[in-house]
């Protein structure tokens, strides 16, 4: 799979730097990137939220209402 994916982004890696020179090549891989790092922090923060215990200790009473 790694072999599949080469080929595409050296032939659009290629070609960005052939249109445009390496300005064009990071700003097509910049956005993405920075979309994915968002997306991790989100998914992140979340689970941060979710499992708020303290070093993996957990409460065994009853939650209040």
């Amino acid at each position: 799979m790694t072999g599949l994916a080469a080929v595409p982004g050296n032939v659009g890696g290629g070609a960005a730097v052939g249109y445009g020179g390496w300005r064009t090549l990071f700003g097509c891989a910049v956005p993405p990137a920075l979309a994915a790092l968002v997306v991790r922090v989100a998914f992140a923060v979340r689970r941060l939220r979710r499992d708020n215990t303290v070093a993996g200790t957990r409460s065994t009473a009853p939650r209040k209402k």
